[in-house]
């Protein structure tokens, strides 16, 4: 359905891509994960033909729509409104003179469809998207999630094969982003299309279930690769993670596991996993040797393997089940608690604090 491949785009002397690819079936929801800067709206924009690539090949529903070569030359180039796809700007880009139901029609418009069609067609999404009650409102009137939904329903108005979500959540308020995380889950599942969504956020890994992204030192990898390869993951993102086996997770060095099962990753298909994959900030963990129990812990235990000195005071390098977690501490901590070599120790996170991911390899 989507075949992008040795994508690269610079600005200036700035490589921004290079030689990126990544492939997506029919139906797909993927996640495009990196820190703001890295270039996920520029590989959005380019998918879109808003901006061309240095060099590099797109192919949506087994159509090329760019072909550009490593000497500049463009051989293949279709113009984004002949691409299929729909995209939704980080700050969905809705015309602040237009009613609800004009933003949406505008694309059909554009487009040369005929006046009755359009309105057949406004009609129905304005239905699907809950937004008849708003239909002549503008965008002003709407709050966040009210105005998500009618830049997705603009975006998917002509039928795009592919839909391309940048950064979704980053203007909604906190208090709200779980909910609009769920509506957003619930409207893609009704629409036949491929989606590629891309954010900062690692709590958004719960909601995609398909495929992950990473984009790292200007190029992507698949989450399931980099993690079983090594530890980029930990560097670009500031984050930690533990991930297990089925043997691991019967081993027992995780418990409370089963405690933290909210319903977004019930929504998560289990079968055939072969690793679950707890991620979380080292700052949020709670060390100790004493054992606690509490409903509300997600409990990673394991044996100090090394004590090495660190900007932070000490790292503390504890095996769990087959890998290591490195933990930094102060040093009046580690006098306290008397840390030494060969210490049973136990890492608790509060379950609010872990994200949790079933991953098929």
């Amino acid at each position: 359905m989507l075949k992008v491949s040795s994508l690269t785009k610079s600005f200036g002397t700035r490589v921004i891509l290079d030689r990126v690819s990544l492939e997506l079936s029919r139906r797909d929801s993927a996640l495009l994960l990196g820190p703001n800067g890295v270039g996920k709206t520029t590989l959005l924009n380019i998918i879109a033909g808003i901006l061309n690539p240095d060099e590099g090949e797109i192919m949506i529903d087994d159509e090329v729509v760019f072909r550009g070569m490593a000497n500049g030359k463009v051989e293949v180039y279709v113009p984004p409104a002949e691409r299929l796809v729909g995209l939704v700007p980080e700050d969905y880009a809705l015309y602040p003179h237009l009613t609800v139901e004009e933003n949406i029609a505008l694309p059909l418009k554009a487009r040369g469809w005929s006046r009755q069609v359009i309105k057949n067609r406004v009609d129905y999404l304005i239905t699907l998207f809950e937004l008849g009650n708003y239909r002549n409102y503008k965008p002003h009137a709407l709050s966040s999630g009210l105005k998500q939904r009618v830049a997705i329903a603009r975006a998917i108005s002509y039928e795009p094969k592919i839909l391309l979500l940048d950064e979704p959540f980053k203007s909604v308020d906190p208090i709200f982003k779980q909910n609009i995380r769920r509506e957003l889950r619930e409207i893609i599942s009704e629409l036949d299309i491929t989606v590629l969504m891309t954010t900062h956020d690692v709590e958004d890994i719960n909601f995609y279930t398909d495929k992950v992204f990473v984009i790292i030192n200007s190029q992507i990898r698949e989450l399931s690769d980099l993690l079983i390869q090594n530890n980029e993951f930990k560097d670009v993102l500031g984050l930690s993670y533990v991930f297990l086996s089925p043997e691991e997770l019967r081993s027992g060095c995780v418990s409370g596991l089963e405690n933290i099962m909210s319903d977004l990753l019930i929504t998560q298909d289990k079968s055939g996993f072969k690793h679950v994959l707890i991620i979380f900030k080292t700052d949020d963990i709670f060390l100790t040797k004493k054992r606690f129990m509490s409903n509300e812990l997600l409990e990673l235990h394991g044996v100090v393997r090394d004590i090495k000195a660190s900007p932070e005071g000490y790292c503390l390098i504890i095996s769990n089940c087959s890998q290591e977690l490195r933990l930094p501490i102060s040093k009046s901590y580690l006098k306290v608690n008397d840390f030494s070599v060969g210490d049973v120790v136990y890492a608790y996170l509060h379950k609010d604090l872990v994200k949790i991911r079933f991953m098929p390899s």
